[in-house]
């Protein structure tokens, strides 16, 4: 049988315990999400497709549909920005810490590469990224993750996002 005090101690282990793994996981809350943080956005867009970038509303103010995406897209206002980052570098997604959201600078889209988290892939040209972003292809054919959204928009705002993102192309 446990004492009285024997039983007091053990609850305040475990409430203890309790605190430390809140204290943990608040802790990745802000050491691994991406920044997404509104005021790091810019206050004047310079083309269409930087406006989609951020907002996911056009420059006519009409606001770019998904399907798909999971729960980090519906939370993250519906824009590229709030998985990719204000500096398109990725970043560890929320509530699922081990999902990767890639980076999308031009660098990271154009080179031949594969990476500790999964994200290899061929070269994307233009319409191999319009692909990507509509129909969760890769330039090989292969399925992206479900947690990436399938956007729906006009062929214009889809090929104004694609310039901003591949502004160089050279086919």
């Amino acid at each position: 049988m446990i004492s009285e005090s024997g039983r007091k101690r053990r609850n305040l282990i475990v409430a203890g315990s309790v605190a430390l793994g809140l204290v943990a996981l608040l802790s990745l809350e802000f050491s691994l999400t991406p920044r997404t943080d509104r005021g790091d956005w810019p206050t004047q867009f310079r083309s269409n497709g930087e406006q989609l970038y951020f907002t996911g509303m056009n420059s006519n103010g009409e606001a770019i549909r998904a399907t798909g995406g999971g729960h980090m897209q519906m939370m993250g206002g519906g824009s590229c920005a709030a998985c990719h980052g204000v500096d398109r570098q990725g970043g560890r997604l929320r509530p699922t810490y081990w999902t990767v959201a890639p980076a999308i600078t031009e660098a990271a889209l154009t080179g031949e590469h594969g990476d500790s988290d999964g994200h290899d892939h061929s070269s994307y040209t233009r319409e191999s990224l319009a692909e990507a972003i509509t129909k969760g292809v890769r330039p090989d054919g292969s399925e992206i993750g479900s947690r990436m959204p399938r956007w729906l928009m006009s062929d214009e705002d889809l090929s104004d996002l694609v310039a901003f993102l591949l502004p160089d192309e050279g086919s």
